[in-house]
């Protein structure tokens, strides 16, 4: 890793301290419990800290303080694959309570900016993940050279799924495997957040289970589908009761996909 950690620091900081905005339930809950008309142009004199207790702000506010797959991503370049060590995160998370980070609201005027709660801060920075391993760094390189989806692919390979060890074995004979191949068509980061929610989910403890299991979920997508369009003909409501069709059909393609490629391995 080329950055220090102060360089990652300052971007954690950056992304603590960037504008946030309150969400309509907020505003409407602040404006009862601070018995105020306008919550956002009486930010600043609000007295959160009188009107609710130090769990109830967290809470209030954790939503605001969890980190996007935007911000995850962000870290990617700062980080080493097997991670950072302890002792550094805590460095970076010290060294971001120090700062006492102070988050600007949307529509608040210049000294409408929230004091993070510390409890939020060191969430935050757990949340990050910044001491996971990324597992299979060298095939996914080559698999997904685009810098934004690679940073997505290592947001996914960080994931705990991937540190059981039977996990990470289907993991790295799967991209291994088509990482050798000489593939003009490119690799989904899609199809590899499938594999990992698929992984994480139904806990296979071997590749020829995860095969046996991705066979038994195609033919559930099946049935789902066939049903869905057969209860789109009766009810005009069916899209908002269930999975729309088209991710129905993105995980029967992808199980489809995930069962072509496997087969060689087993």
């Amino acid at each position: 890793m080329s950055d220090t950690p102060s360089t990652l620091t300052d971007h954690i900081h950056t992304l603590l301290t960037t504008p946030r905005a309150l969400s309509i339930r907020q505003m409407g809950n602040l404006a009862v419990m601070c018995d105020c008309d306008d919550p956002l142009a009486d930010f600043s004199r609000l007295p959160l800290r009188e009107v609710m207790e130090s769990d109830e702000l967290d809470l209030f506010f954790a939503a605001m303080f969890t980190p996007t797959l935007d911000e995850r991503k962000s870290c990617q370049p700062h980080l080493p694959a097997a991670g950072l060590d302890g002792e550094t995160v805590t460095a970076i998370r010290d060294s971001l309570l120090g700062r006492c980070p102070i988050c600007p609201i949307i529509g608040a005027g210049e000294n409408g900016g929230l004091t993070i709660p510390e409890t939020l801060v060191e969430r935050f920075v757990e949340l990050l993940a910044l001491d996971h391993p990324a597992t299979a760094t060298a095939p996914i390189k080559r698999l997904i050279p685009d810098t934004d989806q690679h940073n997505h692919a290592l947001t996914l390979l960080r994931k705990p799924v991937w540190n059981n060890s039977a996990s990470a074995t289907i993991l790295n004979q799967w991209l291994d495997a088509l990482a050798a191949e000489e593939k003009t068509e490119p690799f989904s980061v899609d199809k590899l957040a499938f594999f990992t929610e698929f992984i994480a989910v139904n806990h296979p403890r071997s590749l020829q289970a995860c095969y046996s299991m991705l066979e038994q979920f195609q033919e559930e997508c099946k049935s789902e589908l066939h049903t869905y369009h057969d209860e789109a003909h009766e009810h005009s409501d069916v899209r908002a009761r269930h999975l729309s069709a088209d991710y129905k059909t993105f995980r029967l393609k992808v199980s489809a996909q995930l069962l072509r490629e496997l087969k060689p391995l087993l």
